[in-house]
């Protein structure tokens, strides 16, 4: 549990394409504090995995080559591995209680204080940014989009009863950042969690 001093931890999660990594990381900067991602998590745990088999998951080629998409394959087979991930976030948290995390269970189950963001975009948008991102068509992404996400409603329900993307109820700020540029986004959340911690810090005296 974090101390007033230390500040409270930001979690931040929402929908996909909403640029929670890019928000994450610029706010770790701008504050100094710690940066926690589930996919950096993700993807250490992933790499480790496969270089026990003898291979070299660093090649940037690697995760589009047969073994590459077969360990990814077997990792959204086996929610045993996508269960690790989540103890990894909350063992970090721990270790670094005042971290801005991206993480999109986190802010349902860490139990402490914590500045809890929710960012969220229509799908029509998400597959726009997404597919400019990564040079793919827009309705393919869309299409994609929607499945993972119903996907990740089901399993998240079934591992941790999270109704993920329904239950805001835990969000201190829930935000869509249509139309938003990235720094008007950033502008908004970073204000809005100053005023946070100030109130919160104010408690204690």
């Amino acid at each position: 549990m974090p101390s007033r001093k230390q500040g409270l931890p930001i979690l931040i999660s929402g929908t996909i394409g909403t640029g929670k990594s890019t928000l994450g990381k610029h706010l770790a900067r701008r504050m100094k504090r710690h940066y926690i991602s589930a996919s950096h998590i993700h993807r250490g745990m992933l790499e480790k995995r496969v270089r026990k088999q003898g291979v070299n998951p660093n090649n940037p080629t690697f995760w589009e080559t047969a073994a590459g998409k077969k360990a990814n394959r077997l990792r959204q087979k086996n929610h045993a591995f996508d269960q690790q991930v989540d103890r990894e976030v909350l063992r970090a948290l721990r270790s670094h209680p005042n971290a801005v995390t991206d993480a999109r269970l986190a802010p349902w189950m860490y139990k402490g204080k914590a500045i809890r963001i929710w960012i969220q975009v229509s799908d029509a948008e998400a597959a726009r940014r997404v597919g400019e991102r990564d040079g793919m068509p827009a309705a393919k992404v869309f299409t994609k989009i929607q499945q993972r996400y119903r996907s990740d409603q089901k399993l998240w329900k079934q591992l941790y009863g999270i109704a993920y993307g329904s239950d805001l109820a835990p969000f201190d700020l829930v935000i869509n950042t249509e139309g938003f540029q990235k720094e008007d986004t950033f502008r908004v959340i970073y204000d809005f969690i100053r005023t946070k911690l100030s109130t919160h810090e104010k408690g204690s005296h």
